[in-house]
């Protein structure tokens, strides 16, 4: 009985560390902090902060001149590709790459 009343407070203690931990990572989240995982295209995480990545700032701005000059996603990804600019994760520029671009581009102006 003493066992299992134990197990059942290590149970709660560690059910309440983790609520704490998610609560910490929603607040820092929501004042508009970096938690963790993989940043988006045109940042890069520094000393616990998101940063402008200049390379990959240029990358956009180049992706929404392509796109508002009535460039296709397949056309977009094939000039990256010929002008040499690199994609974050892949080795090679997808249509589904530029149009995740464009969609985080146009959802923070």
């Amino acid at each position: 009985m003493i066992r299992q009343i134990l197990g059942a407070v290590a149970e709660y203690v560690r059910a309440q560390t983790v609520a704490r931990l998610r609560a910490g990572k929603r607040r820092k989240r929501e004042a508009g902090g970096y938690v963790g995982g993989q940043p988006a295209f045109g940042q890069v995480a520094e000393a616990k902060a998101l940063v402008a990545d200049v390379a990959e700032q240029a990358t956009i701005r180049r992706i929404l001149e392509l796109a508002e000059g009535g460039a296709s996603l397949r056309t977009i990804a094939a000039t990256l590709e010929h002008e040499g600019r690199r994609a974050k994760r892949v080795k090679r520029w997808h249509p589904q790459t530029v149009r995740r671009v464009l969609e985080r581009a146009s959802s923070t102006s």
